[in-house]
Formats: C-alpha cells, sequence, structure tokens
C-alpha cells in the first residue's frame, strides 16, 4: 500500500514535455532548486525524530582518498600538512575531485543530455554563470534530515539462501526486489523518507589490492551493482514517498 503523499500520481509524469522521462520540473515552482527536498518540512523531520530509540550516531561518509583511482581519469585526492613553524600551528590543503569520497550528485552535475538541460530546464550557459541549483542550496535550506529506511541486499540474499554478488559487477536490483526488501522490514514508508541502499560496494573495494584499483578506475564507463534504471523502479521510488536514493 502506497503512502498518502502530496505528490501528483505518476501516470501524470512528466510534468515538463521538455524535460527527461518522468521528470517533476515545475513541481515546486519555475524557480525551484531542491526538488524532493522540499518535502523535508519541520512536521516531517518532527516525526521522524521520534523514532530515534539508542541516540548512536553512525557515520555515511567513505574515506577521502577513496577510490584510489577515480573512473574518467578524474585526479586522485591529493592532501598536503603545512607547517608554520616556530608556531605550533599546522594549516591542511586539500585537493579534491568532488567525485571522489561519498558525496551528492548535485542537480548542476549531469543534464538531460538529449534537451542539454539541468533540473528545471536550465541550461549550461546558466550553470557556468551562476551559482543556481548548485549543492549549496541543500546547505542552506537546513541540510537533510529525516529518517532513511535501509535495505541491505547482501543480507537480503544471504536470508534467501542465494549466493552472494559482487557490488562491483554490473548487476540491477529490480523493483520487486526492492518491494520485497522493504516488506521484509515489516516498515511502511511515508512522504519525507530516505531511501539507503546497501550493496557492499565499500566493503568490497576495499577488498582489492592496488592493482585490481587501478584496473576499475580505468574501466570506461564504470558498471556496478545498484538499483535498475526502469519505469517500474521511478515508479515505485515516487509512489513510496522517497525524497532521495543513497548508497
Amino acid at each position: 500500500m502506497a503512502p498518502a503523499t502530496t505528490r501528483p500520481p505518476f501516470s501524470s509524469l512528466p510534468l515538463d514535455e521538455n524535460g527527461p522521462p518522468g521528470n517533476a520540473w515545475g513541481l515546486y515552482g519555475p524557480t525551484d532548486e531542491l526538488g524532493a527536498l522540499n518535502l523535508l518540512t519541520p512536521a516531517t523531520v518532527k516525526q521522524a525524530a521520534r523514532e530515534i530509540q539508542t541516540g548512536e550516531r553512525v557515520s555515511l561518509d567513505w574515506y577521502l582518498d577513496l577510490p584510489t583511482y577515480p573512473s574518467f581519469n578524474r585526479p586522485a585526492f591529493k592532501w598536503r600538512l603545512h607547517s608554520k613553524t616556530p608556531r605550533t600551528v599546522n594549516d591542511d590543503f586539500i585537493d579534491i575531485n568532488t567525485q571522489s569520497s561519498s558525496q551528492w550528485d548535485g542537480l548542476r552535475h549531469y543534464g538531460y543530455q538529449k534537451a542539454k538541460k539541468f533540473y528545471g530546464g536550465r541550461s549550461q550557459n546558466e550553470i557556468q554563470e551562476s551559482d543556481v541549483i548548485g549543492i549549496d542550496r541543500v546547505a542552506h535550506s537546513g541540510g537533510i534530515t529525516t529518517r532513511a529506511i535501509i535495505l541491505d541486499y547482501p543480507r537480503y540474499l544471504k536470508s534467501k539462501g542465494e549466493e552472494q554478488v559482487s557490488a562491483l559487477q554490473a548487476r540491477s536490483i529490480s523493483a520487486g526486489v526492492l518491494k520485497d526488501m522493504l516488506k521484509k522490514t515489516g516498515i511502511e514508508t511515508r512522504e519525507g523518507d530516505l531511501l539507503l541502499l546497501r550493496t557492499g560496494f565499500t566493503r568490497d573495494y576495499q577488498a582489492l589490492g592496488d592493482v585490481e584499483r587501478k584496473a576499475l578506475g580505468d574501466k570506461t564507463p564504470p558498471t556496478y551493482l545498484g538499483v535498475e534504471s526502469s519505469k517500474d523502479v521511478l515508479q515505485w521510488i515516487w509512489e513510496s514517498g522517497f525524497v532521495a536514493v543513497a548508497g
């Protein structure tokens, strides 16, 4: 059963005929810069906070210097310590490609290639000449604070007696499997939730040697385990009320 939602029905999408399939461009107004994160209202955050039980903190960050060899020949992480001798003071200098470590893809990162437009119909010129739809908009709005539902794919396979798969190889997780994993948690989704999918990527990557990491970084295009790129998955995410998908 789908949760109550303020979103229009999936069948009404796309809202902007010039945008990508299934888009909701314009739903939150012509100048919107947050997308589904508009659903993170004070009421949503308060409701999520009521579910805190242990108070244990868990970092979702990956190491800044991983992957060792970023894909598409992107530069690797560099760190330098600058000592201000004779004072006991140090400064850190960091050079990082923002597709390294763990990160959110901003709305200005990858556009709709067919129309050469970004979220809301913004052009490449608009992106280059301003800070419109920048990732900083998320920070300025208060960040992402909500309830996350974790679906653990390796654990799911184990529970079904199925063979474990490498997260470093191409494999799609279908809408049917996502629904089954959610059903096994016993959790009912609600509007404003975040879907957090564990594939085992960091575990598998950190088990690689340097030569294997180099080969993986050189692979073009890189292919990994992830959710299926299909209308069924898109519809399920939309109707479940999720504001974002991370993994």
